[in-house]
């Protein structure tokens, strides 16, 4: 059928408001072009509506959100032309394939959340954002449909007689499913998180029999917590999730770009073996039981009472020799011997800690809270031990008693917030740093602490005040240096970093994370042999450590030494598997060593275990040219550069690409 200049072929979906076909333009290319209904648009200022909303449209230009070329009106129908995207929905991905791994899905999420950021600058807000919206152009998430009829302000009455609504209610933010008009770019942060949600777990935030059913759910009951669907899902993932998901706008992430920030916090985490990497970075910079169960830290509240001198609460208690099962013997005591026995065992409590058995210290603190529920130092230092332990879960249970009975207890509100970062998400320990530092701004270790979340959430110049004011209050602070140097090389200022972490070493601070990252500023630097010593040392301290074979391989490429580099590389895959990039780099060295065609087994692998990144692509590109592999090779550049390049390797892919292009057989 003829429609206006384009040949309409094929009806590829229709809703309640239009319906979208295949059509082919003058010049033969195909497109999608969307019809609005023949009854949607009664009036001149409905037109008019419409051509300022799709010139708005028009205007987007991003990689993650359909094209939308043009617009106008045919035989009295107003019309959108697209590009045309016949891909899968994400829906459709998760039908055919079950939900996605951890990994796959925050890349995925990530990705919308940067088209989110790029169409919300522009004042443009989705609002139906949901799996069937959402097409895959190769591995990349395309946001298509954007709720146009919603903004033209279309009868909500007429849309639900013909089963359309005004959004999808199992993905629609509270706000819409009330019937609020004007939602805002925090309700496409809503869909987003419940995107993510059924994307990991195959259902639906909320589900029901009917629409109305789902509305009232949407807006009333707290969605099923992420992991009783799939219990193996990390609980910063499902934090992240929750956190969008808040009946409250204000209660979400503040921007499209903040939640893309914490998405790219998790992608560490999402990955195998992220939560071990987010613990020990945590535990690097000083967050360990020492610090928390120090002598008198959980002594008393401010203004309070010390433990000794409070009553318990009966003037007799049972208290007698404690039995193996951790409880007291029932022999009557008077308040001062029941006071007497509570600073005996609070003396082994610091006792056991001081030796490392966390264990039976946290017997002693069992013991010492029977006989005194209120007793806060017991409580705090046995939430310590935990986390020594890393009994995560138990140690903020007694931080919250301790609150519950202190509210301005600093040190539990530290330690709350240090298993918080590891459960949950940086974001969500920052509040609890937040507090402790409005009641003690003078607390170096809190602004240590907050540093080093805020560090993880890309948050870099707020660590690095942080950092300095934490120097400024002890300028002996090993960790905050250590920290403040990863924001330096973050920044690009690599001798600053370099200054910073010898502050670090020279204070007394040996990790292999802090050996690492001096060996990447080195190697940044182009001081490969003093990268080299790093990346030893930091074996010498861990010989299982992938990421330091893995780094010391590269050194050695760039010394001119590619078998010792592939040694390294086979060590670091030896020990975890699913380290994309160092199969990545053992196809650079394989290609080094002639060995193209086990090059490219490398490089497929690394894509497989990572599509999202575009340094494989470029490098099984330049294989391909190797190969004279032309169509394969301009394939290569062409991910490689949509995905993102460095400018210097950007250049050179469309150089080859383009070569590659001319050579290709026709």
């Amino acid at each position: 059928m003829q429609f206006g200049p384009y040949q309409l072929e094929q009806e590829l979906a229709r809703g309640g408001m239009g319906a979208v076909y295949l059509a082919r333009g003058p010049d033969g290319e195909r497109v999608a072009i969307k019809l609005l209904l023949e009854q949607s648009y009664p009036d001149p200022e409905l037109e008019r509506r419409f051509r300022r909303e799709a010139e708005a449209l028009e205007a987007l230009d991003h990689p993650g959100i359909l094209k939308v070329r043009g617009h106008g009106v045919e035989r009295g129908r107003l019309y959108m032309v697209m590009d045309l995207l016949p891909g899968p929905t994400l829906a459709d991905v998760v039908r055919a394939e079950g939900p996605l791994s951890e990994a796959r899905a925050v890349a995925l999420a990530r990705r919308m959340a940067a088209a989110l950021v790029h169409a919300h600058e522009r004042g443009i807000v989705h609002r139906d954002l949901k799996p069937e919206n959402v097409i895959l152009r190769g591995a990349e998430p395309v946001l298509v449909d954007f709720g146009l009829v919603r903004r033209l302000g279309f009868d909500a009455s007429r849309l639900t007689e013909t089963g359309a609504i005004l959004g999808s209610p199992k993905f629609m933010a509270p706000e819409q499913a009330q019937g609020e008009g004007d939602v805002g770019p925090s309700a496409d942060l809503y869909a987003l998180g419940a995107t993510l949600y059924f994307l990991l777990t195959g259902k639906a935030p909320f589900e029901g029999e009917s629409v109305l059913a789902i509305l009232v759910r949407v807006a009333r009951d707290a969605p099923r917590p992420p992991r009783e669907l799939r219990p193996e899902l990390s609980p910063t993932v499902e934090a992240l999730i929750v956190r969008c998901l808040e009946k409250d706008p204000a209660l979400r992430y503040p921007t499209a770009e903040t939640l893309e920030r914490a998405l790219a916090g998790l992608q560490g985490i999402a990955a195998p073996g992220g939560r071990t990497a987010l613990r020990l970075s945590l535990v690097s910079i000083g967050l360990v039981a020492a610090s928390l169960g120090g002598a008198g830290l959980f002594l008393r509240a401010r203004g309070a009472k010390p433990t000794e001198s409070r009553e318990p609460p009966q003037a007799r208690v049972d208290l007698g020799e404690r039995r193996p099962g951790g409880t007291e013997a029932k022999d009557q005591r008077s308040p001062s011997e029941v006071t007497a026995r509570v600073a005996e065992l609070l003396a082994s409590v610091r006792t056991h800690m001081a030796s490392g058995r966390y264990a039976e210290a946290i017997v002693d603190c069992a013991v010492t809270i029977e006989l005194d529920p209120s007793c806060v130092e017991a409580l705090g230092l046995r939430g310590a031990c935990h986390v020594a332990l890393e009994q995560y879960l138990e140690a903020i249970a007694d931080f919250d008693a301790v609150l519950a009975l202190d509210p301005e207890n600093v040190n539990a509100l530290r330690g709350r917030g240090h298993c918080k970062a590891v459960l949950s998400g940086s974001l969500a320990a920052v509040e609890d740093f937040d507090a402790a530092l409005e009641l003690d701004p003078r607390d170096a270790e809190a602004y240590v602490y907050r540093g080093a979340c805020r560090q993880r959430l890309g948050d870099y110049e707020g660590a690095r005040s942080d950092y300095d004011r934490a120097i400024a209050l002890e300028p002996r602070h090993a960790a905050a240096y250590r920290g403040r140097g990863g924001c330096r090389a973050q920044a690009g200022q690599l001798e600053e970093a370099l200054e910073d972490y010898d502050q670090a070493l020279g204070l007394g601070l040996e990790e292999v994370s802090l050996r690492l990252e001096r060996g990447a500023a080195y190697t940044a630097l182009g001081r490969h042999r003093e990268a080299l010593d790093e990346y030893d040392a930091a074996l010498e301290l861990d010989s299982r450590e992938p990421a330091a074979y893995e780094a010391r391989g590269s050194c050695w490429s760039w010394l001119g030494y590619p078998s010792k580099a592939l040694e390294d590389y086979d060590r670091a895959i030896a020990l975890d598997p699913s380290r994309a990039s160092a199969y990545v780099n053992r196809g650079v060295g394989k290609c080094l060593l002639e060995r193209d065609r086990e090059a490219l087994e490398d490089y497929d692998k690394g894509i497989q275990l990572d599509p999202t990144l575009a340094q494989p692509y470029y490098r099984r590109g330049l294989c391909q040219v190797k190969l004279e592999h032309a169509r394969e090779a301009a394939a290569d550049f062409a991910k490689a550069l949509e995905i993102g390049l460095p400018p210097r390797d950007a250049a050179n892919a469309r150089i080859l690409r383009d070569r590659c292009l001319e050579a290709a057989p026709r």
